[in-house]
């Protein structure tokens, strides 16, 4: 008789518990998973776009480059004297200043 008094016995409320709580701790791993994934995702997005602006910097420099090596007076010359250019030097003597005033009196006057 002894036997049966020690024997464990499960009622129907805590099995109904145990059940809810072991759907809420597999619905609350599927939840976590869900949302690691979609920081994973934005995590990749954002390095995508640091590497497209890290690319467009590149390309951006680059242009900057091309455009000041072409504007670069000498390289203008050098280019001018390959293609035997007729275009000549200007004396500094004919270069004339004109004055803010002079300006805009030449210039409503064309």
């Amino acid at each position: 008789m002894s036997s049966r008094k020690f024997q464990h016995r499960i009622s129907f409320g805590f099995l109904m518990w145990m059940i809810v709580l072991a759907t809420l701790l597999s619905g609350s791993g599927v939840y976590y998973a869900v949302l690691k994934n979609s920081q994973l995702g934005v995590s990749r997005e954002i390095d995508r776009m640091r590497d497209e602006i890290a690319s467009l910097n590149l390309a951006r420099d680059q242009y900057k480059a091309k455009v000041s090596m072409r504007t670069n007076r000498w390289a203008i010359r050098d280019r001018l004297a390959q293609d035997r250019s007729v275009l000549a030097e200007i004396d500094p003597s004919q270069i004339e200043v004109m004055q803010s005033e002079n300006c805009r009196n030449v210039a409503m006057n064309k």
